[in-house]
């Protein structure tokens, strides 16, 4: 690769030179197979190449692109905060954070999953912190309302490949989809390295 090539990219990549360009987040919304539902968020300078992109990755999937609402009213913005190990235990948080707008706790092998409404999320970080508890992770997300339960191997793996498909483009910044697919499904499932 030209030196230049490689200049012109870590000057774009940190903002110099840009010319004015700006970034805009975009959400595409469509259908994978079987039904799923599948919501990508974008971050791009460009809108039309990042879109012909995404609807690439959809036509050549077996999934359909939609238009703005079509998947969106699905997956309705939440907090997430994740703890592990000793602090995992639902009663135990349950004590903690109910009280600051958490609406559900789902405790899964020494992880808890801890959701609340997007406006709950300081107040949730503040009751943690107070508690001397140190998420794993917190971030303000989309949770699926409802989920597509796939128990066939080959349709199991045709919607992880789409997914991992639309996380390869570089102006994808989320992908979120309504996919369930049980443990003993996903065991059998050999992923290309």
């Amino acid at each position: 690769m030209p030196v230049a090539n490689v200049d012109r990219a870590i000057k774009k990549g940190s903002g110099e030179g840009n010319d004015g360009a700006s970034f805009e987040e975009i959400v595409y919304e469509g259908y994978g197979t079987d039904g799923v539902a599948i919501l990508v968020e974008c971050m791009s300078d460009n809108r039309n190449r990042t879109g012909g992109e995404v609807r690439a990755v959809f036509d050549k999937n077996g999934g359909n692109m939609g238009s703005s609402g079509a998947v969106s009213w699905m997956f309705p913005r939440k907090s997430r905060f994740v703890v592990t190990g000793e602090n995992a235990s639902e009663e135990k948080l349950m004590d903690i954070v109910i009280d600051a707008g958490a609406e559900d706790i789902e405790v899964n092998d020494g992880t808890a999953e801890i959701w609340a409404p997007v406006e709950s999320f300081d107040t949730i970080s503040k009751a943690l912190q107070a508690a001397k508890i140190t998420p794993d992770e917190a971030e303000l997300t989309r949770k699926p309302e409802n989920y597509v339960l796939i128990k066939d191997k080959d349709k199991a793996a045709r919607i992880i490949r789409l997914v991992e498909k639309f996380e390869e483009l570089d102006d994808v910044q989320n992908v979120h989809a309504n996919f369930d697919i049980p443990e003993e499904v996903l065991a059998t499932i050999q992923f290309d390295e």
